[in-house]
């Protein structure tokens, strides 16, 4: 019999999400007036250990992790149980259940299946981000749960509310670029408004996201002087190890994640010829070495304060909710954030269209003046994209 105020925590869950720690169980549940106990299965913190000398994302929040619950741990007994929150209690688990042969030629498989029977013994809910586990769960009599549903439940049963009701389509050209729709016009009033430090801008392939914000960012350094230069980046997961194993410098090892920026500045670069014929046209690296754009990997941007620059993050539909945070807390004084993606082509393992990190922002900041949310339907590259967007 699950006990419905219980539930067994999965290593992809601390990985996705370390305020699961701190007993963040969800809106929805926090205003509920009942106790509740979290167990940490001994198995995940093992698990935790074989990453936590990894120099990427996953290194990092395992060696956070350890180091919070070394905290907790200070102010009473993890074994016995120590309350994180009103009404909630964390304590470190382990299974008597004995290991089956067959898993012994398998270590992969062995922390899952010693997690799951965690659950079983102490008859409790699994909550995983592992799609897998949950279905390996319910197998086994398991109730299991994704975190996304817990952590977000009041949130996903309203839409995304767009904050573009006073923008005002304007068809005029930005940096040399001309909105081919209304929808790009009111993207690229977002973009150039002062008033708004924070856009997150969705669409699928082809609806000219990318180009938009390069457009809108390099008329307010070059033209308007409001930030100091433009700084570029990527989510790419994952972008620790993909950076790590290529060999050269960092910017011969970006430069195969960054080139459709740099293909973008080059078109922007062709549109602004036509308009000055008379100048010769500089090359998207030129941009860079002048000191007007700075492309930088995401895992270079954490620890740093940016203040008065015109921030873009491509792909930000494969950030965690955690990631996305950190980056945001980056802004300086005076600087504007741009959050770009496709949340339905999403790379991450544990992430969704629901809940990546491009989503978490929308929803959040959706009612804050500072902030505009805009989704691209159009595509504008070409028929061919356009139709492949559509239909594969």
């Amino acid at each position: 019999m699950t006990d419905p105020a219980r539930y067994v925590i999965d290593t992809s869950v601390l990985l996705h999400d370390i305020r699961v720690i701190d007993g963040f169980m969800g809106i929805e549940r926090e205003e509920a007036d009942s106790p509740r106990e979290l167990l940490l299965p001994i198995y995940a913190l093992e698990e935790l250990d074989l990453h936590k000398e990894e120099l990427n994302e996953r290194g990092q929040k395992a060696r956070e992790i350890v180091r919070r619950l070394d905290v907790l741990r200070r102010g009473g007994s993890l074994y016995a149980g120590i309350e994180v929150r009103r009404l909630t209690t964390l304590r470190v688990v382990e299974t008597s259940a004995p290991l089956p042969m067959r898993l012994r030629k398998h270590p992969q498989l062995i922390y899952d299946w010693l997690i799951l029977h965690c659950a079983k013994e102490h008859q409790a809910s699994l909550i995983t981000k592992d799609s897998n586990l949950r279905v390996r769960a319910d197998s086994m009599g398991i109730v299991s749960t994704d975190w996304v549903e817990l952590s977000t439940e009041r949130e996903r049963k309203s839409d995304i509310s767009y904050t573009t009701s006073s923008l005002t389509p304007h068809h005029q050209k930005v940096w040399g670029l001309e909105p081919r729709s209304d929808e790009q016009a009111i993207a690229l009033g977002a973009l150039l408004d002062p008033e708004i430090s924070l856009v997150t801008l969705t669409g699928k392939a082809g609806t000219g996201k990318t180009l938009l914000a390069l457009a809108a960012g390099l008329a307010q350094v070059t033209e308007r002087e409001e930030y100091e230069r433009v700084l570029v980046s990527r989510a790419i997961f994952p972008l620790g190890r993909d950076i790590g194993y290529l060999p050269g410098t960092i910017e011969e090892k970006m430069e195969p994640w960054l080139q459709p920026i740099y293909d973008n500045l080059d078109f922007l670069l062709s549109q602004r010829e036509r308009r000055q014929s008379h100048r010769p046209r500089p090359r998207a690296e030129e941009l860079v070495d002048m000191g007007l754009i700075e492309v930088a990997p995401i895992t270079f941007i954490r620890g740093r304060s940016i203040p008065r620059q015109y921030l873009i993050i491509d792909e930000a539909q494969n950030l965690t909710p955690h990631e996305v945070k950190t980056m945001l807390t980056r802004a300086g004084e005076g600087a504007k954030v741009v959050l770009i993606g496709d949340p339905h082509q999403v790379d991450h393992p544990y992430l969704d269209p629901e809940n990546n990190g491009l989503r978490y922002v929308a929803r959040r900041f959706s009612h804050q003046e500072c902030a505009a949310h805009l989704h691209l339907t159009k595509g504008e590259r070409s028929r061919l994209a356009e139709l492949a967007a559509d239909l594969l």
